[in-house]
């Protein structure tokens, strides 16, 4: 089966091919297409899109869309529902026309299979890596309260914009460039809306993938399952894990990714594959 597509995941493609899955140009007719939602700011990314979709509506094809960051607009929502697009979002309690899919990657299969990480390599204990738009009441509990303890070092990554930056070192939290952050931890936080529908960080698994520990925040409780004793509900329990990480930090990886095969096998790329396989075929 050949389908289009915009995605330049090469595990996700590796999928797919061992399920007998080519991708190919619209120009060779397709069975269908998958696209991972590109918004106008890549000019050429969204073009190609475009010319994906209308190859879809115009000829009748079966579409999926991975909504990743929650950015196609109402009315294009609208539009691709009526002409039979299968909408695919990462939070639990989805929009209207959308399913639910989380972010994937390739889950080990077991301990043998996990990585070992060199953690020794890492600057700062905490670090914010994800956008602070919207998201400050959550940094002042769980960033800056971290920092006022005076024994972690706690850094968050550059957001693009000034005011917020400015906000941040404010509150003593040094402010760099994500390439000059290496560090043991982070906290998945979120803004209010996102805690309520259940959206997490969409680079979870990039992190867990890099040896990032990452805690969720109390207030992402649709996740608790995955994060058991990683789910921070005060100041002193961060502390404790913190101080606590060179020792456990393997354990932890391992127990997470366990969770997720076990509660949430939707991470996993192969199942995303399959899925994919058994709408398009």
């Amino acid at each position: 089966m050949n389908i289009a597509t915009n995605t330049t995941d090469s595990t996700l493609i590796q999928e797919l091919k061992k399920r007998s899955i080519d991708i190919v140009d619209i120009s060779q007719n397709p069975r269908g297409a998958f696209l991972c939602w590109i918004n106008p700011s890549d000019k050429d990314g969204f073009e190609r899109q475009t010319k994906i979709v209308d190859y879809c509506v115009k000829n009748k094809k079966p579409l999926i869309i991975f909504d990743k960051y929650q950015e196609i607009p109402d009315d294009m929502v609208g539009y691709l529902v009526s002409n039979g697009a299968f909408l695919w979002e990462p939070a639990v309690r989805d929009r209207l026309f959308f399913s639910y899919q989380p972010v994937w990657g390739k889950i080990p299969k077991g301990i043998t299979d996990t990585p070992l990480y060199d953690w020794t390599g890492a600057t700062y204990d905490l670090a914010n890596l994800s956008s602070p738009l919207q998201k400050i009441p959550s940094i002042e509990k769980y960033y800056k309260a971290i920092k006022d303890i005076g024994r972690h070092t706690v850094v968050a990554a550059e957001c693009g914009n000034r005011a917020i930056d400015n906000e941040i070192e404010r509150m003593g939290i040094h402010v760099c460039g994500r390439g000059d952050i290496q560090t043991t931890a982070t906290v998945l936080i979120g803004t209010k809306e996102q805690y309520k529908t259940g959206y997490l960080d969409p680079n979870f698994l990039t992190y867990l993938e890099s040896g990032i520990i990452p805690f969720l925040p109390e207030e992402h409780r649709w996740y608790y399952s995955i994060f058991t004793d990683l789910v921070i509900n005060s100041t002193s329990d961060m502390d404790y894990f913190l101080s606590s990480l060179s020792r456990i930090n393997y354990g932890l990886t391992t127990d997470i990714y366990s969770r997720i095969r076990e509660h949430l096998p939707e991470f996993d790329v192969s199942n995303v594959a399959d899925r994919i396989h058994t709408y398009l075929k």
